[in-house]
């Protein structure tokens, strides 16, 4: 019964100094104190050069050194509301539609590998679509030829097919852009003529 007693008497001590705990009043900074000191990030600068539909941008003609030694064409860009596909897994054609109060921004796109050494990551991944409003990410194009993404690309090879993006339907200033460089943050852009 004794033990029973103390066991009692340590757990209520216990309880008691953690409920005072947490009614302690909250550390406030003294008038002389500084304000702790904020994280600082250093802000990379990002560079964005345009082209015409149809011009190939190579990552020696841009003014900032990139990481990559690829070319990259845009041979046309276009928007549409609908397209036909052929579903493979049942053999038959079917229309995609965009959703209400959207269209498709497609374009073909060729990435050619002009380093000595494979090149990863050089598709969709890297791309941009969008308006006024600003970028979107490419979504799933159903349709024939898309551009593959991942496969490494040899040197001299090239990829090539068509990106999709969904872009409000009643906008301005489409356009595609494809990120030659992350840091730092290097894209070329193809406005819609």
């Amino acid at each position: 019964m004794e033990k029973k007693f103390i066991w009692l008497l340590v757990n209520s001590l216990m309880v008691l100094a953690l409920v005072l705990a947490s009614c302690a009043p909250a550390k406030t900074r003294e008038k002389d104190e500084a304000p702790p000191e904020e994280e600082v990030k250093e802000e990379i600068p990002v560079y964005e050069e345009t082209f015409s539909v149809g011009e190939t941008v190579q990552s020696d003609m841009l003014e900032v050194t990139v990481t990559d030694n690829l070319s990259v064409t845009i041979t046309e860009i276009f928007l549409t509301d609908s397209y036909d596909y052929y579903r493979v897994f049942d053999e038959v054609w079917d229309t995609r539609q965009a959703p209400a109060g959207s269209t498709f921004l497609i374009a073909h796109v060729i990435i050619k590998n002009i380093s000595g050494t494979d090149t990863y990551k050089v598709g969709t991944g890297r791309m941009r679509g969008g308006d006024v409003e600003g970028d979107v990410p490419p979504s799933s194009y159903m349709g024939e030829d898309p551009l593959e993404t991942s496969w490494p690309v040899p040197p001299g090879d090239e990829i090539a097919g068509e990106v999709q993006f969904e872009v409000p339907k009643e906008s301005t200033d489409y356009y595609v852009k494809y990120r030659f460089s992350e840091e730092p943050e290097v894209w070329a852009k193809w406005p819609v003529e």
